[in-house]
């Protein structure tokens, strides 16, 4: 059995490494136990000492920031409140800031299908006795949107097959955001030189700098290009977009989910340095 490695305040970790796990899920006697209470506390909002938090700590780095760990999970735990979409600016910034600080040394994206689990926990009197603590179906969209983009570990929200969203109890007064993300390890992209190249009306699709590298971009777009004229010949034919759809490399996303990327036309692509 692996030693158990105490988790610190910050932690980004593959499936299969160890944690200590701090949570109160049953009724027992010490989670009724009297605690101390701070009645100006506000809940869905960052604690204001979140930009003197320290550099995210990576435990049982076996962790390889080139590529997602081959058991296909993720998990992040943030440190603070969960942030309501009716937050404010500054709030839903700065805890965009924080799962940035995980996701942006990484060196690559996920491309495929991903599953979301989001676990707050927080003390029980802020849940039942106070109307500041945001709603679980609420604190959602920030988080999703912080996951999202050059800096994030997905290109858009639109990979999220599922989500969940869970609070649980503890004793503690501070709060802890869990974030665990499964996806297939087999589909991921190198964030460094990504672009994408818009082929046939809104669609487009990733090149990653090796493509451009060794000059292969022309014969890359024209192995698309084809896959595209396939699909439609297809479904011309059998009036079905099913069967269709099989000729066609998975990657293809539409331009309006790519504001934060660079995305060029065919023309545009075969010139770029």
């Amino acid at each position: 059995m692996a030693n158990q490695v105490p988790r610190s305040r910050q932690t980004l970790r593959g499936r299969g490494q160890s944690s200590s796990k701090p949570a109160h899920t049953g009724t027992s006697a010490s989670r009724r136990q009297p605690s101390t209470w701070n009645h100006n506390r506000v809940f869905g909002n960052l604690p204001l000492c979140l930009c003197e938090q320290k550099p995210v700590t990576i435990l049982n780095v076996p962790l390889d920031p080139d590529a997602p760990p081959e058991f296909g999970e993720l998990e992040m735990t943030l440190p603070v409140p969960a942030v309501s979409r009716q937050a404010t600016s500054a709030a839903k910034q700065a805890i965009t800031e924080l799962v940035r600080s995980f996701t942006k040394p990484l060196e690559y994206l996920l491309d495929g299908d991903v599953t979301v689990d989001i676990e707050w926990t927080l003390h029980e009197r802020s849940r039942w006795e106070t109307d500041a603590s945001a709603d679980v179906d609420n604190i959602i969209k920030p988080l999703l949107d912080a996951l999202c983009g050059p800096d994030g570990i997905l290109i858009d929200d639109c990979q999220v097959r599922s989500f969940s969203s869970t609070w649980l109890s503890w004793v503690k007064e501070e709060d802890q955001v869990v974030i665990r993300i499964k996806y297939d390890a087999d589909h991921y992209l190198p964030k460094d030189g990504l672009v994408f190249v818009r082929i046939q009306g809104a669609l487009c699709y990733p090149v990653p700098r090796e493509i451009r590298e060794k000059r292969a971009t022309a014969v890359w777009l024209d192995a698309v290009e084809t896959s595209l004229r396939a699909r439609e010949g297809i479904e011309k034919l059998t009036g079905s977009y099913y069967p269709a759809r099989y000729v066609l490399p998975s990657g293809f996303i539409h331009r309006s989910r790519l504001t934060q990327f660079p995305v060029y036309s065919p023309g545009e692509l075969i010139i770029l340095p």
